[in-house]
């Protein structure tokens, strides 16, 4: 079981380099809010392993050789 947060420091959400990106997302298409509902509570969960972080930097993880 995940553990909740209490104070929205220990959120991955707050922690995340892509906050504003993602919220922006979010504006665009409201279904994706249901990724962050999710996420946002669970003191436990690395942001790096969230689908919007992921969408929002994949470029960046292609390896150019």
């Amino acid at each position: 079981m995940s553990k909740r947060i209490s104070s929205l420091k220990e959120s991955p959400c707050y922690k995340c380099t892509t906050a504003k990106e993602c919220m922006q997302k979010i504006k665009c298409n409201p279904t994706l809010m249901s990724i962050c509902d999710n996420i946002l509570g669970d003191a436990e969960f690395d942001y790096h392993d969230c689908g919007l972080y992921i969408a929002l930097t994949a470029s960046s993880m292609i390896d150019e050789s």
